[in-house]
């Protein structure tokens, strides 16, 4: 059973993850004395450099989304791939590819992705993220293809060992 301490630290650490507003808004809530207690924690967090998951992807977004036009047909194909699928395939390109292809569009598992990378990961991407507005939109496009392609061939293969599986 959790004694006081700890379910204060608990809370505290469930706040610290929030976006300000709401964890403003949630402390506003609590008594006065429970609000300063939660506060000294909320303060021992910030001051042990613990990032949130809110600093992640406030950090993504703020690198990511070029305005960069791709065809509605490339962007759903790549949308819909397998969140670990993605994941193998951008593994296998160099940092500079990753920078390009999370700049060009704010895809359905842009986030997913970015907070399963590793943070030297996600510093090394972000500096190049930094520099894709000087790339031509024509760049995004054929990368944008060319992975399109490159999922569609792994999925492809995925379900080929499948039923190959099956049959031998």
């Amino acid at each position: 059973m959790m004694n006081e301490i700890q379910t204060y630290r608990m809370v505290a650490l469930k706040l610290h993850g929030l976006h300000p507003k709401d964890r403003k808004w949630i402390l506003g809530q609590f008594e006065p004395n429970q609000q300063n207690i939660l506060r000294d924690l909320l303060k021992e967090l910030d001051s042990l450099g613990l990032v949130t998951t809110e600093d992640l992807a406030t950090n993504f977004s703020s690198h990511s989304v070029g305005d960069v036009q791709l065809a509605e047909d490339l962007i759903q194909n790549i949308n819909q791939a397998d969140v670990e699928l993605v994941k193998r395939q951008l593994s296998s390109l160099p940092d500079r590819l990753k920078a390009m292809l999370l700049y060009a569009h704010q895809w359905e598992w842009s986030s997913t992705v970015w907070l399963s990378l590793e943070q030297s990961e996600r510093d090394r991407l972000s500096r190049q993220i930094d520099q894709c507005h000087a790339i031509k939109a024509a760049a995004f496009s054929a990368l944008a293809q060319f992975f399109a392609d490159e999922l569609t061939a792994a999925w492809l293969t995925s379900q080929s060992d499948k039923v190959a599986a099956r049959v031998g």
